[in-house]
């Protein structure tokens, strides 16, 4: 996913989130006027940063698990500060934060959600009249549901796209090395006394063919440890330093 669409859909999936949470939090009557403005003000503004935020940043690996880290916080804040809710209320919170993470699907989790905060309201509040208040925690948690289950799916997505790519690198790596050692043996066994009919020439060419194969392997090597984000086994160090006859130091170019 291109980073200004998946900047679009968290945008638009935290606008949700954070005006069901503004109400919540308007509606609670649990604080001042200055602590409730503080907290909407706070809110609505961390959507427009985000909204302005490089692509580097919306494609960077750990944007997900640093964004549900702020939401969590700022939701947890405000509510708190406010005196929007009580523990109850915090406790079914972070039960569907965790319904987020384990979810596969973002609309299944938020559906999840939505029941959940249902069966809140009909079973555990005792209250005479449901006010505003208790009636818009409904589609708060709907919206958290919604908005984590997204970021949640687009993480195992991106570690998904991560592996596949590791494993096709690993794969490619592989046939890339076995000619390159194989040419790199052959060259060393035409350098061998054993075979001293060759012309200057001959030898020459030899000699590039040589320096050229062991240099493509030194890289190849170093490319794979660099992406995957390892260092070279021992295996693709061999690899690289493979000698004529098998032992021995790594073959260095013919002169």
């Amino acid at each position: 996913m291109l980073a200004c669409e998946k900047r679009r859909i968290v945008v638009m999936l935290r606008w949700a989130l954070l005006i069901a949470l503004c109400f919540l939090v308007i509606y609670g009557r649990g604080a001042s006027i200055q602590a409730i403005a503080s907290s909407v003000v706070l809110l609505l503004a961390s959507n427009l940063v985000l909204m302005h935020l490089p692509d580097r940043v919306i494609e960077a690996r750990l944007f997900d698990p640093a964004l549900v880290i702020v939401d969590t916080i700022l939701i947890t804040a405000g509510l708190w500060l406010c005196g929007a809710a009580g523990s109850d209320f915090f406790f079914l919170f972070f039960f569907v934060v965790f319904l987020s993470a384990i979810g596969e699907r973002p609309e299944l989790t938020a559906l999840g959600a939505g029941l959940a905060a249902a069966g809140y309201l009909l079973l555990l509040y005792r209250g005479p009249v449901w006010d505003p208040a208790m009636l818009l925690r409904v589609p708060f948690l709907f919206a958290t549901g919604l908005t984590y289950g997204f970021l949640v799916g687009k993480a195992r997505e991106a570690r998904a796209r991560a592996s596949a790519a590791e494993q096709a690198l690993g794969t490619m790596s592989h046939e890339i090395r076995s000619p390159l050692s194989a040419i790199i043996r052959y060259s060393e066994a035409l350098r061998t006394d054993r075979m001293n009919n060759l012309t200057a020439a001959q030898q020459a060419g030899i000699a590039q063919i040589n320096a050229d194969a062991v240099e493509l392997l030194e890289l190849t090597v170093q490319r794979l440890a660099a992406v995957v984000g390892e260092t070279p086994t021992v295996e693709d160090r061999g690899a690289a330093q493979q000698p004529a006859s098998g032992r021995g130091a790594r073959p260095a170019p013919l002169e």
